[in-house]
C-alpha cells in the first residue's frame, strides 16, 4: 500500500462539480492544477477520481485571493478512465506531460491560448475521436498523442515548429494529414496525407492513406508504427 502526501496548496470545486486541486508557482498568482495525492515512484492519483465532462476553470479563488490557472500539471488526470470529456479554459499555456494521458474522453477544446502540449499529455487516449490543435501551439512533445486510436485526422497549424518523436505514433484509426500552407517547418505537399520536415524532406508521419511524393528523401522511425 502506498503512502500518499499532499501536493497541493488548495482545493476547490469547478463548475462542473469536481474538486481540483491547485499548486500556486508564482507571486503573479498563477496557479498549476494537480493531481489530489502522490506516491511511491511519482506515481499521481485520487482517492475519487473526476469523471463525466470536466470544465477546468479559468480563475480559482482561495482564502479571498483570486488565481489564474495557467498549467495542468505532469499527470494531473493520467489514468482517470471515467473522464469523457474536457474543456479547458483560454488562461492555460502549459498542458505537461502525461496530463490526460490513459484517460476515457472523447473530446478536448484545447484554446488558442496553448503552447505547449508536454511529453505524452494525450497518449493512449484510446476514445478520442477528434482533436483541434489551435494555432497558438508551438511544441507537440514527444508521445503526445500516442495511441489515440480513435482519431481520425490531423491537422498541423501553421504555429507548431516541433513535433516530438512518435507524437501521432500508434494511431490506427488516421485517415488524413494536413499541415498549414504557412507552416515554416513542416508541410503535406502534393495532398500526400502525411506529416514531412521542410529542411530534410525526411517523412516523420503518415498513415495508411499516405502516398510518399518524389521528393520525400527519407522515412522518419515510427513514422508508420501502429
Amino acid at each position: 500500500m502506498k503512502n500518499h502526501t499532499n501536493r497541493y496548496d488548495f482545493s476547490a470545486v469547478s463548475p462542473s462539480g469536481h474538486t481540483l486541486y491547485y499548486k500556486i508557482i508564482d507571486a503573479e498568482g498563477n496557479v498549476e492544477l494537480v493531481s489530489e495525492l502522490n506516491g511511491d515512484e511519482n506515481m499521481y492519483s485520487y482517492q475519487t477520481e473526476p469523471c463525466g465532462d470536466l470544465v477546468i476553470p479559468s480563475t480559482v479563488t482561495h482564502n479571498g485571493t483570486t488565481y489564474q490557472v495557467a498549467v495542468i500539471g505532469y499527470s494531473a488526470f493520467e489514468g482517470c478512465d471515467k473522464l469523457t470529456g474536457v474543456t479547458i479554459p483560454r488562461t492555460v499555456i502549459t498542458i505537461l506531460n502525461g496530463a490526460f494521458g490513459f484517460c476515457g474522453i472523447e473530446s478536448v477544446t484545447i484554446p488558442d491560448s496553448v503552447v505547449v502540449i508536454g511529453y505524452g499529455a494525450f497518449s493512449f487516449c484510446s476514445s478520442l475521436k477528434s482533436v483541434v490543435i489551435p494555432d497558438s501551439v508551438a511544441d507537440i512533445g514527444d508521445y503526445a498523442f500516442c495511441g489515440c486510436t480513435g482519431l481520425v485526422d490531423i491537422t498541423i497549424p501553421h504555429s507548431v515548429t516541433y513535433i516530438g518523436y512518435s507524437a501521432f505514433s500508434c494511431c490506427s484509426g488516421i485517415k488524413s494529414i494536413s499541415v498549414s500552407g504557412n507552416n515554416p517547418c513542416y508541410d503535406s505537399r502534393d495532398n500526400c496525407n502525411a506529416i514531412i520536415d521542410k529542411e530534410t524532406s525526411i517523412l516523420i508521419k503518415g498513415c495508411d492513406n499516405t502516398v510518399i511524393p518524389h521528393s520525400v528523401t527519407g522515412i522518419a522511425d515510427s513514422a508508420f508504427y501502429g
